[in-house]
């Protein structure tokens, strides 16, 4: 009887290391996921910051571009603009020196 008790009291101190073990288990396996989960939160917070500055970057190169083609389209008009001037001041430096040509 005395060796049944024994294998009761063995029996018992065994089933109370396996609960602690499976209780220890859970508790870590818990943690780990809460540690994932953060992970991935994380991850994915990155990802639409990540996405929000590249869009910010198109929407500036874009911008950028646009404006270096509305300072191109203006200084091509400037250009014509001077152009057609100096033809019309050569047009008539020509008619005074013709002028001046046919009165000497």
């Amino acid at each position: 009887e005395a060796a049944l008790e024994e294998a009761k009291k063995l029996l018992a101190e065994s089933e109370a290391k396996a609960k602690f073990a499976a209780d220890t288990l859970a508790e870590a396996a818990g943690e780990a996921e809460a540690a994932l989960q953060q992970q991935l939160k994380d991850a994915e917070a990155a990802a639409a910051q990540a996405k929000a500055d590249a869009d910010k970057a198109k929407a500036d190169a874009e911008a950028e571009a646009a404006k270096l083609a509305e300072d191109l389209a203006a200084a091509e008009a400037k250009a014509k603009e001077d152009a057609e001037a100096a033809a019309v001041e050569l047009a008539k430096v020509t008619s005074e020196a013709a002028a001046a040509a046919a009165a000497a």
